[in-house]
Formats: C-alpha cells, sequence, structure tokens
C-alpha cells in the first residue's frame, strides 16, 4: 500500500491530468493522484528503452516499504536515480519520470486539499 504525504501531492502535481480514469490503490478506492495510462506513457516517452509491461511501475511503486525507506527509494525516483533493466543491450538504465530540462513536457495539477488513510490514521491536508 501507498502510504506518505509526499508520494500522493508529488504524483498528482506531476503525473495528473483532465479526462484520466481513476485508478484504485490496493482496495483503498478512486484515486486520482496516479494515473497509470497518463504514468505509462510519459515514462516510455522519457524512457524510450523501457519495455516492461503497462503498469509494471505503479505496481512497483505499489510495493515501496510504508517507512522513511519507502520514501527515500521514492524520491530517488522522483530525481531520476530509479533503473530499469534494457533487455536489448543487457545492462541498466536510469529511469526518467520527469523531465527537469523541458518542464513544459510534464504535466502539472495542483490541488487545494486532498485525504489519504493509511490503514491505520487518517489525514487530510491543505496545499
Amino acid at each position: 500500500m501507498l502510504h506518505g504525504k509526499n508520494f500522493l501531492l508529488v504524483t498528482r502535481i506531476l503525473f495528473s491530468g483532465e479526462g484520466l480514469k481513476m485508478q484504485s490503490i490496493n482496495g483503498l478506492g478512486a484515486c486520482p493522484y496516479l494515473c497509470s495510462d497518463l504514468l505509462d506513457a510519459k515514462v516510455r516517452e522519457f524512457s524510450p528503452r523501457y519495455a516492461e509491461a503497462e503498469g509494471a511501475l505503479l505496481g512497483q511503486f505499489r510495493h515501496l516499504h510504508t517507512d522513511i525507506y519507502g520514501n527515500r527509494e521514492f524520491v530517488e525516483h522522483l530525481r531520476n536515480r530509479g533503473k530499469f533493466f534494457d533487455h536489448e543491450e543487457k545492462r541498466e538504465r536510469d529511469l526518467i519520470l520527469i523531465d527537469y530540462d523541458g518542464p513544459s513536457r510534464n504535466v502539472y495539477e495542483v490541488t487545494e486539499e486532498w485525504a489519504f488513510h493509511n490503514g491505520h490514521y487518517g489525514t487530510r491536508e491543505d496545499v
């Protein structure tokens, strides 16, 4: 399960957009923060050699630890330090999630408020 305010806020700002399907995350219901179609499209645009199945990256994010170590790992992905294996060239490559050199290529959406429940505690944040 995804836990952590930073993950939800950052992914909503960077990856969501109008008219996209809501994505259910581990039975938590509709989640507008991660739209798998857009995430997959942007990853393939920014990392053309990425050849994993659609939804594989979202699955990887769902399995991050729910502690500081999982947060740290996700931040590494946001800094484009995540890795994927290029099967053609048989080597690891950097996984680009955000185009920092061409910000207009990213998709942005800002929300004023959002709520999240991690299974134990709920939170509602105002930005």
